[in-house]
């Protein structure tokens, strides 16, 4: 089951079929850690989901969605892992970014904070990485996870663009250093 951003239940059916999704773990180890977040959202408002225990049910209902990743093969591997599904990746702002020839970090904060100009959502790693977290961690892991998958969906709606421009004029230069 998911919960919205206000931490109200949600069914699937309520859910958009097209997002971004990411998960935080207990660290980078999948044959070691577990997953403590599960997010899926979109770039408007408040239209993001979560669960701090995600089911199977949960990663078929995902199976079934247009996914937008950042760093997808590190998500996808460990859901796979635990779940026993391959998510796939239909998209990934890490290798549009690479591909676009932006020259910053590829880090998912970074490359919005410089392209969006959203300011730093970051957390300490030890809330992200807490295999006990307090409620007052939780509500700090959620907060950042869902801005997480909002600012994913955000970021390849603008790499996306700059895509489908190269496609309409080839005089575009190739180089996306110009955002």
């Amino acid at each position: 089951m998911m919960y919205d951003s206000k931490g109200n239940e949600v069914d699937w059916s309520f859910i958009p079929t097209m997002g971004a999704c990411d998960i935080e773990t207990t660290g980078l180890d999948y044959t070691k850690e577990r997953i403590t977040l599960l997010q899926f959202g979109i770039d408007e408002g408040d239209l993001q989901w979560y669960s701090e225990d995600p089911t199977i049910e949960d990663i078929i209902e995902l199976s079934k969605r247009t996914l937008f990743w950042h760093n997808g093969k590190f998500d996808t591997k460990f859901i796979a892992y635990h779940y026993g599904i391959m998510l796939p990746i239909h998209g990934d702002s890490l290798v549009l970014l690479h591909a676009l020839g932006y020259d910053g970090r590829l880090k998912l904060k970074e490359a919005v904070m410089k392209l969006l100009g959203v300011p730093d959502w970051d957390i300490d790693d030890d809330t992200k990485l807490s295999k006990n977290l307090t409620p007052e961690g939780k509500l700090k892991l959620i907060s950042y996870g869902l801005k997480d998958s909002k600012y994913t969906f955000a970021l390849m709606r603008l790499l996306l663009t700059g895509v489908n421009s190269q496609v309409s004029d080839p005089t575009y230069n190739k180089n996306f250093n110009i955002i």
